[in-house]
Formats: structure tokens, C-alpha cells, sequence
């Protein structure tokens, strides 16, 4: 798969629309256990030299065991914006910065 952009259906004439810059992007995509690990970071350091010793401390854990359990969705009257700022109040409880 090249990548390339090759359909574009509604942007006739929509003025410096370029095609060929607008193709998916190569990404990193490294797995482990049931995870999928997604880097945009073609550099970074692999996936096991990032997660170190975390592999060893998690095998006690049965990640095959894992399964999608549930989904909710809400339909909230407002600005979405305004919901998230309201969720992200609370990284600055007093707890959390010092005075």
C-alpha cells in the first residue's frame, strides 16, 4: 500500500488543494501481548526498550483473557469543548499544585 491519496470526491476547484501532500503518513505500528502500540515517531526507540521492565512486572496478568466488555455513549447538550474543560478541571485541584 503506497498511501496515496487517489480519491477526493467535493473538492473540485477548492483553491490550493494539492493531492499528492494529502496521502496517510507512514506510522510505527508495534504490538504487545492483546496491545496494539501506534507511533507517529519513525525514530523513536522500539516498543520493548520503551516499556522496559514493564513486561516482567505484568506477567501475573492474563491479557488473553481480555475482551471488549462494554460501551457507552452519551449525547450531552453543550459544546463539546466546554464538557472537556469541566473534565479537566481537575488536574488543578489544590492537591495537585502546590500553593
Amino acid at each position: 500500500m503506497a498511501g496515496r491519496l487517489i480519491g477526493t470526491p467535493d473538492v473540485e476547484g477548492v483553491e490550493f488543494f494539492d493531492r499528492s501532500t494529502m496521502g496517510m503518513v507512514p506510522l510505527r505500528c508495534e504490538t504487545w501481548e492483546q496491545f496494539i502500540f501506534v507511533n507517529f515517531d519513525l525514530k523513536a526507540e522500539p516498543l520493548s526498550a520503551y516499556l522496559g521492565q514493564i513486561p516482567e512486572q505484568a506477567k501475573g496478568f492474563q491479557f488473553e483473557g481480555l475482551q471488549f466488555a462494554e460501551r457507552l455513549d452519551y449525547v450531552i447538550n453543550c459544546n463539546w469543548k466546554i464538557y472537556v474543560d469541566n473534565y479537566l478541571e481537575a488536574i488543578t485541584f489544590p492537591s495537585r499544585i502546590p500553593a
